[in-house]
């Protein structure tokens, strides 16, 4: 049972440790070329939702979306306008990447 809860401690802090280098990670890579490729990629609704959706699907958590998104936008990388609506289609993209993993592939490969 110790082993358990030191396992599930431990893989807590190296989750959260990731999510704290990325966000430090961008932080200090706030460059002009960075915020200009920001802001072009999150200009619209529709695109802020597509950045949405394939943050959703790429990193699998929508905790650490937020998380990340966070620090870009107390280190002024992105607007909290254009934050909020990635936040809610990053839930988009993980549930349609349940649905993917729960559809029978065999059909779609023959």
């Amino acid at each position: 049972m110790r082993d358990v809860l030191a396992l599930l401690t431990a893989g807590t802090g190296l989750f959260f440790l990731g999510l704290h280098l990325v966000s430090s990670g961008f932080q200090d890579s706030s460059s002009r070329t960075l915020r200009g490729l920001i802001r072009r990629s999150t200009g619209t609704r529709w695109s802020c939702a597509l950045v949405g959706v394939l943050a959703g699907v790429v990193m699998q958590s929508t905790s650490a979306v937020t998380t990340v998104l966070g620090s870009m936008a107390t280190s002024g990388l992105i607007a909290l306008r254009q934050a909020l609506p990635i936040v809610a289609f990053a839930n988009v993209g993980t549930t349609a990447l349940v649905f993917a993993t729960a559809l029978d592939l065999r059909t779609a490969v023959l």
